[in-house]
Order: C-alpha cells, then structure tokens, then sequence
C-alpha cells in the first residue's frame, strides 16, 4: 500500500490569528492539527499501522509533550517526547505504555526520528537503535488523529518537520532503518 503524509507542519510557518501587541506582550494558544470523521476513516487502518515522526523539542523534562495521538475511541495510541530526566521516549499503544524510563534518546539538537507500529494487540517504539514491545490492551478503534498534542492537551513544545503513516506494520529492522 502507500503512505499518507504530512510534512512541514511546523507551528508558525503558516498565517495564525492575530495577537495585538500595542503596549503589551500577548499570547495566544498553540494550534492543534486534527483529522475526524470519514477524512480520517477513509485511509487509517484500524488492525495495522506505522507512524513516523521527525521532530523537535524544544523544552523537553517538563510535562507530557505529544508529537501525535490517535484517540476518541476506547484505546489511545500515542507517541510521547522526552518527558523527564534522561530525555527517552514512550509510546502508549492501545492503552498500554512501553516500559519505564522509555527508549532512544533526544538528539543533543533537540531532535529525533520515532515510529509507533501496531498490530491487532500488538505494537512497538522505536527510536533508532533502541525499541521497546507492547502487548495491547485491545485492538485501537479511534476516531480522530491529533497532531501535535494528546486529544488537544499535552501540547509539543516543539516541531513536527515530518508525518508520516504507513497502513501495514512494518518489520521491526525497517523500523530502525528509518528511525536512523
């Protein structure tokens, strides 16, 4: 099968709303990519699949950063930058996380190149040389992809220069390949 790809979905690259500024500093909230309804259903497969994200972070060890997250169902599958000390990540596949401390390191760049790939009940972080297996709480029935945060929390500090999603699992040496 093909892939479906994002790129260069990076935040502030693009118009944004506008933040008056006279006098004062303002703020505004970070943007929050999501595909819902039969634009998701028509091409995600349920049963098999691969994400691979290129990204960075650009605050890690602060909180749960999410660089995309498939949710709205009863199981979450998800990839999670650095989050506290060691800067290793974790993927939540079908409800279950990979084990503590997690897997791979963040670049001394801030960057990194994930995959999340699952099958039925099963499903794999790998984060370049390193990988961590999961057996799944139950098959992912989602219904909406968010791109970078968890279901509109967990915001990534960071970019995402690179999205992309495979609708087969591939083999774990792939996996590494492209992580490289």
């Amino acid at each position: 099968s093909g892939t479906v790809e994002y790129a260069n979905l990076e935040i502030g690259s693009f118009a944004t709303s506008y933040i008056p500024t006279t006098g004062s500093t303002a703020s505004r909230a970070a943007d929050v990519v999501s595909i819902t309804g039969a634009n998701f259903s028509s091409w995600i497969d349920f049963n098999d699949g691969t994400l691979f994200s290129d990204s960075t972070v650009i605050a890690p060890d602060v909180q749960t950063q999410a660089a995309w997250s498939l949710t709205g169902g009863t199981y979450v599958t998800s990839l999670r930058q650095p989050q506290n000390a060691g800067n290793k990540f974790r993927a939540q596949i079908n409800n279950v996380f990979t084990p503590t401390p997690g897997t791979g390191n963040l670049l001394s760049d801030g960057t990194t190149k994930a995959c999340v790939a699952y099958s039925g009940t099963a499903g794999r972080l790998q984060v370049g040389n390193s990988g961590d297996d999961v057996t799944a709480a139950g098959v992912l029935d989602a219904t909406d992809l968010y791109i970078g945060s968890l279901a509109g929390g967990a915001l990534l500090n960071g970019t995402i220069r690179r999205l992309v999603y495979w609708p087969q699992r591939l083999p774990n040496d792939t996996l590494e390949t492209i992580t490289q």
